[in-house]
């Protein structure tokens, strides 16, 4: 009987306890100089453990002069982020705009290097072994450079 109300209660703490982990989200706006901007960010806790990012951006404002030279000029870095393990990249060459996606999952990160060169991104490192990415200080760094939070 008493191992029995043992492993009860182990069961039901491991079952609050990954309820207390919960992930939550927020998401922040930037539209400035033909550049449109969305971040989400996931986290648990006081650490992000995933990002999104939706960019939309006029050839003009990148200055390319057709879809073509921008396609050219992106493919390098297309082709680098999607060999990285935890980033996932995709641009859509609209007429006028180029609209990319970068989802980037730090728990899957392996190499702080990899992050280094991602253009957008705005995060600030706590630990490198994990990557462990600072929920409060990258809200701080994105509303410095000019982000908004949504209310979700």
């Amino acid at each position: 009987m008493m191992k029995r109300t043992l492993c009860t209660l182990l069961v039901g703490t491991s079952f609050l306890l990954g309820a207390c982990t919960q992930e939550d989200t927020a998401t922040y706006e930037m539209q400035q100089d033909g550049i449109d901007m969305t971040v989400k960010n996931y986290y648990v806790d006081d650490t992000i453990t995933k990002q999104h990012i939706e960019t939309t951006m006029s050839y003009k404002t990148l200055g390319y002069a057709s879809k073509e030279a921008a396609r050219e000029a992106n493919l390098d870095a297309e082709q680098e982020y999607n060999h990285e393990a935890g980033i996932r990249y995709k641009a859509n060459y609209k007429r006028n705009a180029i609209a990319t996606n970068l989802t980037i999952d730090y728990d899957k990160i392996e190499h702080l290097e990899a992050l280094e060169n991602l253009q957008g991104v705005t995060f600030e490192v706590e630990s490198t072994n994990p990557v462990q990415v600072n929920k409060i200080k990258t809200e701080m760094l994105l509303k410095e450079n000019g982000f908004k939070k949504l209310e979700e």
